[in-house]
C-alpha cells in the first residue's frame, strides 16, 4: 500500500511534467536536485513569497490580530514554520484536539479558511 505523501507527491510530479512539458521538468528536476541546503531554503523563501491569497480571503484589517491570544500566536508561528497539528501538540505538551481548537479559533478570528492563508497573513504582518 502507498503511503499518502508518496501519492501526493506522484500526482503533483505528474501534474508539473504535463505543465512544464517533459524536458523542461527534467531539466529543472535536475537543477533542483543540484541545490545546497542554504540554496533550497533562498529557493523556498522566493518561492513562498509569491504566495498570494486572493485579498477577500484576508482579514481586512490587520487589528483583527489583535485578538488571538498568546497561545494562538505561538500556534500560528509554529504553523508557519510547517509543523503540523500533531507536531505541535508534541512541542507544546498540549493534545491534539486542543491544537485543533486553536487552529480554528485562529482561522475564525482571522476571517480565513485555510492554513496557508493564516500563514501568508501572519509572514506579511510580521507575526512569524
Amino acid at each position: 500500500m502507498m503511503m499518502p505523501e508518496r501519492m501526493a507527491f506522484e500526482r503533483a510530479e505528474s501534474q508539473a511534467r504535463r505543465h512544464l512539458g517533459t524536458n523542461a521538468w527534467q531539466r529543472e528536476w535536475d537543477r533542483g536536485r543540484g541545490l545546497r541546503p542554504a540554496d533550497i531554503d533562498a529557493e523556498l523563501d522566493r518561492l513562498l513569497s509569491g504566495v498570494e491569497i486572493p485579498d477577500d480571503r484576508l482579514p481586512s484589517r490587520p487589528e483583527t490580530l489583535i485578538n488571538l491570544t498568546m497561545r494562538e500566536l505561538e500556534v500560528l508561528r509554529h504553523l508557519a514554520d510547517g509543523l503540523t497539528n500533531p507536531q505541535i501538540a508534541s512541542l507544546l505538551s498540549i493534545s491534539r484536539k486542543t491544537v485543533a481548537n486553536h487552529v480554528a479559533s485562529i482561522l475564525a478570528k482571522m476571517d480565513v479558511t485555510s492554513h496557508t492563508a493564516a500563514v501568508s497573513f501572519a509572514i506579511r504582518h510580521g507575526l512569524a
